[in-house]
């Protein structure tokens, strides 16, 4: 998993492999394997391509630990779609404005498929493209959730600490208000 990460981590779209051609060595820190394999993977799923590491590496630590261990089979079998599902739901965002490629954040995958999601709601396009958004990063946090293995004790921790992290920012931004305004 942190090989495939670095590999994406360090892509740079110049980088000599399937799709570019240059006498140039490559950037990529894993040189020039890492270059060929990150950017077809780039081009396909953009920024959610970093999922597959990220769930490789996940159950590494699951497997480490002893953790969810008996649901790796049964879990694992929907890291693609999260990962599908996730292109999709990226490809609904804007690119930055150094973003160079010619397809958004989802990769070309994302981008085709969230046009053809988009176009399919019987919905006027602007609210089209904020209910397709909004269902698919719902659906993407379900499917990346389940395709990690957590469960429902581990829903609840997770839960837990969102909750905490919010209530403690907006009494940290609460108490910064009232000191300034005194």
């Amino acid at each position: 998993g942190a090989v495939l990460g670095t590999m994406l981590a360090t892509y740079n779209p110049a980088d000599p492999s399937l799709f570019t051609a240059t006498d140039a060595p490559p950037t990529n820190a894993m040189g020039l394997l890492g270059a060929s394999i990150a950017d077809p993977l780039h081009r396909a799923l953009g920024w959610a391509g970093y999922g597959i590491p990220a769930a490789l590496i996940v159950w590494g630590i699951r497997l480490i630990l002893h953790r969810g261990q008996e649901r790796i089979l049964s879990r694992l079998v929907l890291t693609p779609i999260a990962v599908a599902v996730g292109a999709v739901f990226a490809a609904g965002h804007i690119p930055f404005d150094n973003w160079v490629h010619g397809y958004g954040l989802g990769g070309m995958f994302g981008d085709n498929l969230y046009l053809s999601v988009v176009l399919s709601t019987p919905l006027p396009p602007s609210l089209a493209f904020l209910v397709s958004t909004l269902f698919l990063g719902i659906l993407w946090v379900l499917l990346s959730a389940a395709s990690l293995g957590v469960n429902a004790r581990e829903a609840g921790h997770i839960s837990w600490f969102l909750m905490y992290g919010v209530v403690t920012t907006f009494q940290g931004i609460t108490g910064l208000i009232g000191a300034t305004v005194s």
